[in-house]
């Protein structure tokens, strides 16, 4: 009885352990988490590429490298350095890193504690902590501000982000780490999807033209024309193309049926 009794309880242990594992594999393969996620509603994270799993438990590990999305639901991410994400409904996050988050769709409001480096990628953009410059050395230093920071992110359906500021400084910059905005408290901003760059939502540029600077109907802009003057063009090409073409035939006959005069 008592070597059956050891033996159940290893053969329970090596099957709580294959689960565990699993469970790591799917949520990301990282064996300790960098947070934990509460949900509410129908939340889900990426198991594998292109197959989702809904969150079940209430209290979710978050791995690095692992995907959220949340359809009718919301869900609170608290990071272990202390970072705060509030992701609303229709909203997809992509933890990154440890401290360096993805916003890919929807609406998150978050807190960066004055001890967290956390900050946020959308497109071409980083969302991040402003920070006090100093130089040492000949050599510029940025130094995290003692404070906290909180604000929200927006991607709109249209490509364009807009960043609100509601305490402490932010700082936004582009992919080259220039400063393109600084936000104060209170301060809102939205870049435009050109600036912005989501994958998939690429604009195709325009010359001559404001966005929108169109009538309705002409069906966008390329090199500065309309489609439909690019469909006229193309149509005169075909049309002087055609036009040729049987010239060239006809004098063909006329040479190869030449009549023979009696």
């Amino acid at each position: 009885m008592k070597k059956f009794f050891i033996y159940f309880l290893s053969l329970s242990f090596l099957l709580m352990m294959n689960g565990f594992h699993e469970m790591i594999a799917e949520a990301g393969g990282k064996a300790a988490p960098i947070g934990e996620m509460i949900s509410k509603g129908k939340v889900q994270f990426e198991a594998r590429a292109n197959q989702w799993r809904d969150v079940e438990a209430s209290h979710f590990p978050l791995f690095e490298g692992t995907r959220i999305r949340t359809e009718n639901g919301i869900s609170k991410i608290v990071l272990s350095k202390g970072g705060q994400i509030d992701l609303g409904p229709n909203g997809l996050i992509f933890a990154e890193q440890m401290e360096r988050m993805r916003v890919e769709k929807g609406s998150v409001e978050f807190r960066i504690p004055s001890s967290s480096d956390l900050s946020f990628k959308v497109g071409n953009l980083s969302i991040v902590k402003a920070r006090a410059f100093q130089a040492s050395k000949g050599v510029v230093k940025g130094i995290p501000l003692d404070e906290d920071a909180i604000g929200s992110i927006t991607v709109h359906p249209n490509g364009a982000v807009t960043v609100k500021d509601i305490s402490g400084r932010l700082t936004v910059l582009d992919r080259d780490q220039t400063i393109v905005a600084s936000l104060s408290p209170k301060d809102t901003m939205t870049f435009p999807a050109q600036t912005v760059n989501l994958p998939g939502k690429t604009m195709v540029a325009q010359v001559g033209k404001a966005e929108g600077a169109g009538g309705a109907g002409d069906g966008g802009e390329f090199l500065g024309l309309s489609t439909w003057t690019w469909v006229g063009i193309g149509i005169g090409v075909a049309a002087v193309a055609g036009v040729v073409g049987y010239a060239i035939g006809r004098q063909h006959e006329e040479k190869e049926y030449v009549p023979i005069c009696p």
